[in-house]
């Protein structure tokens, strides 16, 4: 005598088998029809057991599959001939991709989907598309040649959309406000057909017109915010934005399809910006890939790499423990050294290793911070020889870390101090305040430096700025 509820039919699509679900269906007391719950579920194979037994479906139960996305369902139901007028609108509508590119597929109004896609530029922020990106994210290859042949932006990304907010509640006025602390920055058509692994739609995006095609950026950044988002690696700028950085290469390995991969390789304008981004990819399953692929380019020409430094790139996760000879070998074929490897190397304080490391051109941030924060004002007075020219974040770090020798350096290479004094006193650097008052210093500066030291009840610094004034 069991009645057969709505929430316990919705529970049993779940997990349970079909034969049950079966039972559930044939069963003579429910508190309503299957029907709906089967379509939302995507359960064509049901769906078709119901109809089998009598069940009429009609155009509403076609727009609840498009609604849910239910591809399956909405193939049978297409196929039992309900109507499919306005289906691919309602289905972009509700950003249901994968239905959209099957109503898309059939539809044989080639220029009204032309049209379609140029009409998606014009609506709101959450919806808005290119028309290139539309048509390649619908799969519409012979669309976007038109739209290419016709001046549209093979370029254009989708808008930057924001995607964290924090919601504060102002005690003035009595009203919550909502602040965005966070951005999705948009995706190119070529990052696009990437991700939907649509390699047709690669090479037209990057080989169809020559005047107009996609080149692929080495570097994009795809979120900044305050918030560091879950499962992302980036860096935090100098103004206290969090900011994830991706490319296009590193989307195309991810398919692991050759083709796109090539494709990819081909689409980029600058060989020593490719050949960067290939030695930049460290981890040893990625190296792995662009060994099999025999992609070691430098200023457009590959590297002739014997199988003795192949084998040294298999097993690079072993990094700076190799001999240095293998170092050696393996930066003069495309090392980039991380900053953790400096660090190594700075804590190990090996002579030979710190200066093939120094000496290395292909360095993946400048390792001014690294010395500053170590105070090796020798290795820094080494990159200084070789061009290299310390900034004002160089000089605070070596400041906060009171690296005396390192700071010396930085301001006699020439980098500004101005506001020096101050930050020195804020970080309770005496030994360097000392210095600092040795070089021309404004009386107002040292005023300031004596507040910033009496905030920081450093008393020792306090005196010495007195007797200095």
């Amino acid at each position: 005598g069991a009645v057969v509820t709505k929430q316990g039919f919705e529970q049993a699509l779940k997990g349970a088998d079909p034969h049950t679900l079966q039972l559930l269906i044939d069963h003579p007391r429910r508190e309503e029809s299957p029907f709906i719950a089967l379509i939302q579920y995507n359960r064509a194979d049901l769906v078709r057991y119901v109809m089998d037994k009598g069940e009429v479906p009609n155009r509403e139960h076609l727009e609840i599959a498009i609604r849910h996305g239910a591809l399956d369902v909405v193939q049978l139901l297409t196929d039992h001939g309900i109507s499919s007028d306005n289906a691919l609108s309602i289905a972009v509508e509700h950003r249901q991709w994968g239905v959209a590119r099957y109503f898309a597929s059939q539809s044989k109004d080639f220029y009204g989907l032309v049209e379609l896609c140029r009409s998606q530029s014009g609506k709101a922020l959450l919806y808005r598309y290119p028309p290139i990106a539309f048509a390649v994210e619908l799969g519409l290859h012979d669309v976007a040649k038109f739209l290419i042949d016709n001046g549209e932006s093979v370029q254009e990304a989708t808008p930057d959309l924001p995607v964290w907010w924090e919601y504060i509640h102002d005690w003035d006025s009595r009203y919550d406000r909502v602040e965005q602390i966070g951005m999705q920055q948009g995706q190119t058509p070529l990052e696009i057909a990437i991700k939907r692994q649509d390699s047709e739609m690669v090479r037209i995006l990057t080989t169809y017109s020559p005047e107009n095609r996609a080149i692929a950026e080495t570097n994009h950044r795809r979120y900044v915010g305050n918030v560091a988002p879950r499962g992302d690696i980036g860096y935090w700028s100098n103004d206290g934005t969090y900011v994830v950085v991706e490319s296009l290469l590193s989307d195309a390995l991810k398919t692991g399809n050759q083709e796109i991969i090539d494709l990819v390789i081909k689409a980029y304008s600058d060989p020593e910006k490719l050949y960067a981004e290939r030695t930049a990819m460290k981890n040893p399953e990625t190296m792995r890939s662009w060994i099999y692929q025999n992609v070691f380019l430098w200023k457009g020409e590959k590297v002739q790499v014997p199988d003795s430094v192949l084998e040294l790139f298999m097993e690079n996760e072993q990094g700076l423990n190799r001999p240095l000879s293998d170092v050696a070998i393996l930066l003069q074929h495309g090392w980039i050294i991380t900053r953790q490897e400096l660090e190594q190397a700075l804590v190990k304080n090996d002579p030979q290793m710190l200066q093939l490391l120094i000496d290395h051109p292909r360095m993946k941030e400048s390792p001014f911070i690294l010395l500053a924060e170590h105070n090796r004002a020798d290795l820094a007075s080494r990159l200084i020889e070789q061009g290299n020219v310390p900034a004002r974040e160089h000089l605070n770090t070596a400041i906060k870390h009171g690296a005396l020798e390192t700071a010396k350096k930085f301001i006699e290479t020439g980098v500004d101090f101005v506001g020096a004094l101050t930050f020195a006193a804020e970080q309770k650097q005496k030994a360097i305040v000392e210095y600092l008052l040795t070089l021309p210093i404004s009386a107002e500066e040292i005023k300031e430096a004596h507040a910033a030291a009496y905030r920081v009840h450093a008393y020792d610094i306090m005196e010495l700025l007195e007797r200095n004034r």
